[in-house]
C-alpha cells in the first residue's frame, strides 16, 4: 500500500469503510472519536458502535472475518493492485497470495507489460547527486527493457532483471535466468553493480 495505517488520521477525516460481508458494500464514514486504542467512526450523522484499532484500522471485537477502514488513497491503492491481479490471472499468471504483499505495484506493471509484450513504462530517472557527492557504488539507470533491479540471496551484485513472459522468472541484462524467489527485489533506482549488466544495459 501506498500509505499504511491510521496513525495520522484525526477527527473529522473521511475514510472508507470496507465491509466484511461483501453484500453490504463500502461506504464513506467520518472519524468522530478517538480513543487510547480504538478510533471510532460515524455515517449518516450518527456514531458507529464498531470499535476500530486506532493505528491498523481493523475492526476489533469481531468474530470472523473484520471490517477494515481505509484512507481514500488507500482505497484506491487496494483497487489498482486488485485490478492489476486480475489482469494477470485473465494472461495465465496467478500470483500466491502469501507473495501479494511482498510485491510493489511498479512491480505488477512491469510484470503485466512483460505478459501483455508492451514496453513496461521506465521509472523516473534519479536526479545525479551534487558534485562533491561520492559516487553510488554501480550504475543508477533506468531501462525498460530491464526495469527491475535483483540480488541473489547469495550474491554480491545487483542485476538489472525483467520478468520473462508468462512466467514469474526473471532473465538479467547479462544473461543469467533467476527465480523470483531465490532473489531479493530492490527499489527500481537501485545502483547495477554487475559488470557485464551495466555494459549490457547501456549499449
Amino acid at each position: 500500500m501506498t500509505t499504511k495505517g491510521l496513525s495520522g488520521v484525526k477527527v473529522r477525516d473521511s475514510l472508507i469503510l470496507v465491509a466484511a460481508n461483501r453484500f453490504q458494500g463500502d461506504q464513506p464514514v467520518t472519524v468522530s472519536r478517538i480513543g487510547t486504542k480504538f478510533l471510532y467512526v460515524s455515517s449518516n450523522g450518527r456514531e458507529r458502535r464498531e470499535q476500530f484499532d486506532r493505528t491498523t484500522g481493523i475492526e476489533v471485537r469481531q468474530r470472523g472475518i473484520p471490517a477494515r477502514l481505509l484512507t481514500q488513497e488507500q482505497y484506491d491503492e487496494q483497487a489498482r493492485r486488485r485490478a492489476l491481479f486480475a489482469s494477470l490471472f485473465a494472461q495465465g499468471i496467478d500470483v500466491r497470495e502469501h507473495k501479494r504483499a511482498g510485491m510493489s505495484t511498479v512491480k505488477l506493471q512491469a510484470l503485466l507489460a512483460v505478459v501483455e509484450g508492451e514496453e513496461a513504462p521506465a521509472a523516473p530517472e534519479t536526479p545525479a547527486p551534487p558534485a562533491a557527492a561520492p559516487a553510488p557504488a554501480g550504475l543508477v539507470i533506468t531501462s525498460s527493457a530491464y526495469p527491475c533491479r535483483t540480488k541473489p540471496h547469495r550474491g554480491r551484485h545487483v542485476h538489472a532483471s525483467a520478468y520473462r513472459m508468462g512466467t514469474t522468472a526473471l532473465n538479467t541484462a547479462c544473461g543469467k535466468q533467476q527465480d523470483e524467489e531465490t532473489v531479493d527485489h530492490l527499489d527500481e533506482d537501485a545502483p547495477i553493480t554487475c559488470p557485464p549488466c551495466q555494459r549490457n544495459i547501456q549499449e
